[in-house]
């Protein structure tokens, strides 16, 4: 797999998602919804010019450590970012199910 080697991303709270922008063009975004102290991460897309590069891997460390930082808990309802953090144990901490 080819990795993009420069990926930024946004939180987009107006938007309710996390953006990722690759050379300043927007490349894909986690969904997501918040509330007191939980952040549900509901849905990931990457445009299919960027796929198999990284940009999906890095939208979900950029969010969760994010989340991390404002010292949430975050309810993965993306199949992606599910599959993303079982094979990154040291971010299932961050885990809670759903109400």
């Amino acid at each position: 797999m080819a990795t993009m080697s420069h990926v930024e991303v946004r939180r987009d709270a107006d938007a309710s998602r996390y953006v990722a922008l690759v050379d300043g063009q927007e490349a894909g975004h986690i969904d997501m919804f918040a509330r007191a102290g939980v952040v549900e991460l509901i849905h990931t897309e990457v445009d299919q010019a960027y796929q198999g590069k990284g940009v999906a891997s890095s939208l979900v460390r950029h969010a969760l450590d994010d989340i991390r930082a404002q010292q949430m808990q975050v309810v993965p309802i993306c199949e992606y970012v599910q599959k993303w953090i079982a094979s990154h144990d040291d971010y299932a901490d961050l885990v809670v199910r759903a109400p």
